[in-house]
Formats: structure tokens, sequence, C-alpha cells
């Protein structure tokens, strides 16, 4: 059975609840826009493909959802073969995952961290989400996670944070980082950081950072 912290058995109770509503579409993920869901998933898949050296690769995919990313770069990435690996902490959805989208190069697991090494590792909106947590307390869980990936990661991670002017953690529980301050740890504890933007996500940066 798989172990959670107690902020990770809330935000998994929450995903839980809103998959059992909205069933498999981007608002049991937070995401009120299918448009910029699209956006962010472009800017995921570009990160990786412009790295890609070989027809081959690997994927792992940390807090995969229902699995909207998989089916993106199944519609959107045909020139290219990949095995993922989709990681999320919400049982409900992997469960779903499991019996409707795992195929031989598919698999779907109940983790909150990846399960075996990866080419590239992804987290789309995985850190955006902090209920009930101070920035301190979220921003020490967050990078922990992060370095964790990170080592498990052969070639990069990519990622998005919704950034403002100082860091604060809104109503609504999404966190918003500091810029500078997030460069600082990344190119200090991780490696070569760049920053990648879209026009339809203003208020956040996607993050790619290499081995």
């Amino acid at each position: 059975m798989l172990h959670l912290s107690k902020i990770e058995r809330e935000i998994a109770a929450t995903f839980n609840s809103r998959f059992g509503a909205y069933g498999p579409t981007p608002e049991a993920s937070l995401w009120f826009n299918k448009s910029r869901q699209l956006a962010r998933f472009s800017k995921l898949k570009e990160a990786i493909v412009s790295r890609v050296s070989n027809t081959e690769f690997t994927i792992g995919d940390v807090g995969c959802g229902y699995g909207g990313f998989l089916d993106y770069l199944a519609t959107h990435n045909s020139e290219i073969g990949f095995k993922y690996y989709g990681y999320d902490i919400a049982d409900r959805v992997i469960a779903y995952c499991s019996k409707n989208l795992q195929t031989a190069d598919a698999t779907f697991l109940h983790r909150s961290r990846p399960a075996r090494k990866a080419d590239f590792h992804v987290m789309s909106g995985t850190y955006n989400y902090a209920p009930n947590m101070e920035v301190g307390s979220w921003r020490s869980y967050m990078r922990d996670e992060i370095k964790h990936i990170f080592s498990a990661t052969n070639k990069c991670i990519v990622f998005n944070l919704m950034i403002a002017d100082k860091a604060y953690i809104s109503k609504s529980s999404i966190f918003y980082e500091e810029m500078e301050h997030f460069l600082s740890f990344c190119r200090k504890e991780l490696g070569e950081t760049i920053i990648m933007e879209h026009p339809l996500l203003k208020l956040e940066k996607t993050f790619c950072i290499e081995k």
C-alpha cells in the first residue's frame, strides 16, 4: 500500500473527488480551459522533442491525472516512439488509467515518485495546488520532490509553475513562486535551467532542467 504524507493524502482526496464528479476531463485536474491545457502540453512536448536524439525514449509523467498528456502525445507525436510511465497519488484516477489507457508502451502506477529511471520526466501542474499549506512548507516539499525526480532522470525534467513578484498561495490554494528565488535553487541544486513561455499562459513558466 502506498504511504502518503498528510499533504499528499489531502491532494489525492481532492483529485479523487473531482474525478468522481467530472470524469476524465480537464475540470477533473483543476483546468477550466481546454486551450490552456493544450498550450501547456505543447510546451512539455516541445522541450522533449527538441532533445530527442533517437526514435525510442522513455517519459515519466509525475502527477499524470487521467492521462491527458499521454493522449496529447498520441495525437500530436506520430513521428517518434516512446515508452510512457504515468504516476499519480490519486488511486481512483490511476485505476481508471490502468483499465482504459495501459498498453505495452504505457504503464500507470499509484506512486508519488518515479518507480524507475526515465530519459525525461514531466510534471504538468503537479506542484501548483497547495491546500492548507504555507509558502515555506510547500517550497520545501516541492523542492525535495523535484530533486528526487531529477536524480531519476537521464536527460531533463520539464514542469510548470505559476509565477508572481512575491511567492504566495492563493485563496483557491494555488501556489505562486518568485522567479529569481526558484531559479537560484534550480541552478545551484540541479543544473542548467531553461525557461519557456506561451502567450496563453501569461502567469506561468515552463522550466526545463538538463542533466
